[in-house]
């Protein structure tokens, strides 16, 4: 039978060219190191979410309807 780290390091092969960081969550890590600092932890993660600069302006739009 296979390790564990054997069998993780099997799957991690298989998927990581299926997984790839969108523009949008880069800049949301970079904001959040901003804010918090490297490691820095977040309890309110809805008013952190809320308070993102793009998701201000985005609220901001006047309605289309």
């Amino acid at each position: 039978m296979p390790s564990a780290e054997a069998e993780l390091t099997r799957v991690l092969a298989g998927t990581r060219p299926l997984i790839f960081r969108s523009f949008i969550y880069g800049q949301l890590c970079q904001h959040f190191k901003e804010t918090f600092g490297t490691g820095g932890r977040c309890d309110d993660v809805a008013g952190y979410l809320s308070a993102w600069p793009p998701i201000q302006r985005y609220n901001k739009q006047p309605s289309r309807t």
